[in-house]
């Protein structure tokens, strides 16, 4: 008798434990994610698990969408197939969520509400979004003669290429709401001399005392200002006594090769404007060809801020850089058609990542040949043929024969 009890204890230790009868478990969302761009509505949508042992159907998700205390969304939707055990399957079906208002954070929980599930610990999955309208990018292209007439006039064939950001105070942050669309922010450069910018703000139709934009720059993107630099603020005016530009560590003065132009020939106010790309203060220090900046812009009628980017930034925190929103500078990739040259067949701009070509020297006896960063110091040596310049950071680079009084004759792009 002991003996069997005793084999009776060893098998009930090695016995493989029942899965769960009904167990459907949340698995992801997949929707909406932890940054929301732009302004058109979200539809949600889940991954779901099936950790059970039947076949299950229409079961029902079920979302919540909350800000700052208030439920905002709460709605279900069903598997649109039965869920066997051991597979997953992506729910969606719910209604958009159209959020209002916009650039705030919404916290969100998706929930499995089998009504006879057995293990309700793995329903549930919680997760924030943050909705931006957009962010400030600008796109270079390589091959077109492209620059803004700074006449305070948005044409459609200066600004074609560039997506505006709705920059509109929806929230009423400043006190006074500011419907979507109201305020368009144009961020763009040319690659050679200058940054462009242009406000079209739809809502206004007449002068203020003081129409103003602030352009705030941390050109490093490391959340801090540099005193001695070109990081600070541009604050342009455009009223009844002209339209002007001044850098914050210049007072009183216009800002050095600076432009601002306003105009109501659309009918509305739009204001134009270029800064200087260089290494003075009052220029931007940014290189037009692959860089990243922290911005923050706003436009004052009178002493309303009709609309500002990012709109997470609040009013208290307007001069931490820490809190900018990111202004991408980055380019098209195309690239200029070659031309012979006495030394190199190349392009005015080469764009490459990781491996640098050259082609074979025309002389017998070919000359040395070196890669210059963009202060002129020596920062690789260059053959013919394939060049690994992979642990080099992105940027711009120049192209130079050693021999005397030789000059850069092709400019390169490193990118990731």
């Amino acid at each position: 008798m002991k003996h069997v009890v005793s084999v009776l204890v060893v098998l009930s230790l090695n016995a493989v434990p029942a899965l769960a009868g009904h167990d459907v478990k949340m698995w992801r969302i997949a929707s909406p994610i932890e940054t929301t761009r732009g302004r058109w509505p979200t539809p949600p949508w889940a991954w779901i698990s099936n950790t059970g042992t039947y076949t299950e159907n229409n079961i029902p998700v079920r979302c919540w969408i909350d800000s700052v205390g208030v439920r905002v969304y709460d709605t279900v939707a069903f598997t649109w197939a039965p869920l066997h055990p051991g597979n997953d399957m992506m729910v969606g079906g719910f209604p958009d969520w159209e959020f209002a208002p916009a650039n705030l954070l919404y916290h969100v929980t998706m929930f499995t509400d089998l009504e006879d599930d057995s293990n309700r610990t793995n329903d549930t999955m919680w997760s924030t979004t943050h909705v931006k309208l957009a962010d400030v990018r600008s796109e270079l292209y390589w091959d077109r003669d492209w620059g803004v007439t700074v006449d305070g006039y948005i044409e459609q064939d200066e600004w074609e290429y560039w997506q505006g950001a709705d920059i509109s105070d929806t929230a009423g942050q400043a006190g006074t709401p500011s419907p979507l669309g109201s305020c368009i922010f144009y961020h763009a450069d040319d690659t050679r001399d200058y940054a462009y910018f242009a406000f079209d703000i739809i809502a206004v139709k007449d002068r203020a005392s003081c129409d103003s934009i602030v352009i705030k720059t941390d050109e490093d993107h490391d959340g801090l200002w540099e005193p001695d630099s070109s990081e600070g603020t541009h604050s342009g005016y455009s009223d009844w006594s002209g339209d002007s530009i001044v850098f914050n560590w210049l007072p009183g003065m216009p800002c050095p090769g600076t432009s601002l132009a306003s105009s109501f020939m659309s009918g509305n106010l739009q204001i134009e404007g270029a800064i200087p790309i260089g290494p003075r203060r009052g220029d931007l220090t940014v290189i037009p060809s692959h860089d990243t900046t922290g911005m923050a812009v706003s436009y004052w009628h009178g002493d309303t801020c009709l609309g500002w980017w990012p709109q997470t930034l609040q009013l208290a925190d307007w001069n931490d850089p820490a809190l900018f929103g990111p202004a991408y500078w980055f380019y098209m990739g195309t690239q200029e058609p070659h031309r012979e040259s006495n030394t190199l067949r190349h392009a005015d701009a080469t764009l490459c990542r990781g491996v640098l070509f050259l082609p074979e020297a025309s002389s017998r006896k070919p000359q040395a040949t070196s890669l210059l960063d963009i202060s002129g110091r020596k920062v690789l040596g260059l053959k013919p043929g394939a060049n690994d310049v992979s642990r080099l950071s992105p940027g711009v680079y120049f192209i130079r024969e050693a021999q005397p009084q030789a000059q850069a004759v092709r400019k390169v792009v490193l990118t990731r």
